[in-house]
């Protein structure tokens, strides 16, 4: 049990070429820096356009819909008298996502199917990784051909026997990732490997750049506007 509490488990991600460097993405489409409505078709245009390779979004599937609205709440938020799906953005070819599900814990798995089958008719599974706590819904999108990241609650008071379970889990069902909130990335780094971890959300530059160096995580989010998706330049500027 010792060892495997000391050991630094990688997941599928990690074997990944792509993520090899670690990759600056836009938080909620980077719209606090940009002083644009967070979620909206402007701020992730703007992003891109900008230089991210990769946007953070939260979103709902919406089972009535059949589609992938892009909201933090519910009532939905609207962007001038809009409610917003997936369908809406435009995200350029090469370009990657990280969706926080909010609802994964209500859909089913015909839900999930669904949900993955939007992604394929957008042209997004390839380059999306869904987030959610909820561990057996991940697995079931998993299975469905999503790639998925498990968001942790861990910090310093967690006890061992949690961090052998999550990554005896994460690895044995396929999990592609994990992520951590950057006041707890300390703590995750003892337990997977660089290329398995995406952290939220890192607003210092010099922090941004220094994880950058020494290759700390795959994925990191920032609020920062001036920032560019290929890590040279942002640490360059």
């Amino acid at each position: 049990m010792g060892c495997v509490y000391l050991m630094a488990v990688d997941l599928p991600l990690s074997k990944s070429t792509h993520f090899a460097q670690t990759h600056v993405w836009a938080h909620r489409g980077g719209a606090e820096g940009l002083k644009l409505p967070e979620n909206s078709p402007k701020a992730v245009a703007r992003s891109f356009a900008a230089g991210f390779s990769g946007v953070e979004l939260d979103v709902f599937y919406d089972l009535d819909r059949k589609s992938v609205i892009v909201s933090h709440d519910r009532p939905y938020v609207r962007h001038q008298g809009k409610i917003i799906s997936l369908r809406d953005l435009v995200i350029p070819e090469q370009s990657w996502v990280w969706l926080d599900l909010k609802n994964l814990d209500e859909m089913n798995v015909k839900d999930i199917a669904e949900f993955v089958n939007v992604l394929s008719d957008l042209e997004l599974a390839e380059r999306t990784y869904v987030e959610s706590p909820e561990f057996m819904e991940l697995v079931s999108l998993d299975q469905h051909g999503a790639a998925t990241v498990y968001w942790m609650s861990a910090d310093h008071e967690r006890s061992p026997f949690y961090f052998i379970a999550i990554k005896s889990l994460t690895w044995l069902f396929g999990i592609d990732a994990v992520s951590i909130s950057y006041q707890n990335l300390d703590v995750v780094r003892k337990h997977f490997g660089a290329s398995s971890i995406f952290t939220f959300t890192v607003n210092s530059k010099a922090e941004v750049c220094r994880l950058v160096e020494i290759k700390a995580v795959a994925v990191i989010l920032t609020k920062l506007a001036y920032t560019h998706g290929n890590t040279g330049d942002f640490c360059a500027h």
